[in-house]
């Protein structure tokens, strides 16, 4: 395997590997990809790691693997090119709440509320109130607001 550069599953079918379970859509993948494999399954973290360092059963690793690199030591990372295996992951927030960063956004942009509310399209109370939504649901206070002015607080900022 160390002289390939990169690989797909299907070039990995047949191979037996490790697998950490309870971590998405990664076991479920890899099963129906890799059908030919057995996989050796690791629900704990501290055996799964222990059997990367000591087995030479092949694994996988993400990119973005804290503390892989200890590890991993000793072995070859080689990306794999299934278009399946490159997941893009989105937040996903109600229109609302999205609403409420836009209007927070616009105050840090203009400077004071009015001018929010003009960029927003709304009224001035009206900003003011799904601020206060928004601090309420956040638990932090994101501004402290003064007579004509505001400043943001270190949650704010």
């Amino acid at each position: 395997m160390a002289e390939y550069s990169q690989l797909s599953l299907s070039q990995l079918n047949g191979f037996n590997c490790l697998l950490r379970d309870e971590i998405g859509f990664w076991t479920n993948l890899v099963k129906s990809k890799m059908p030919a494999s057995r996989f050796l399954i690791q629900t704990d973290e501290f055996e799964f790691e222990e059997l990367v360092r000591t087995s030479t059963l092949l694994c996988f690793s993400s990119s973005k693997t804290p503390g892989s690199e200890q590890t991993l030591k000793g072995r070859k990372r080689i990306p794999l090119t299934d278009p399946e295996v490159n997941v893009t992951y989105h937040l996903i927030s109600s229109a609302m709440l999205f609403r409420q960063i836009e209007y927070f956004q616009a105050i840090i942009e203009t400077g004071n509320f009015y001018q929010a509310a003009e960029k927003c399209n709304v009224s001035q109370s009206a900003i003011s109130q799904q601020i206060k939504k928004l601090e309420q649901e956040l638990g932090v206070k994101l501004l402290d607001r003064h007579n004509r002015t505001f400043s943001l607080t270190p949650a704010g900022e």
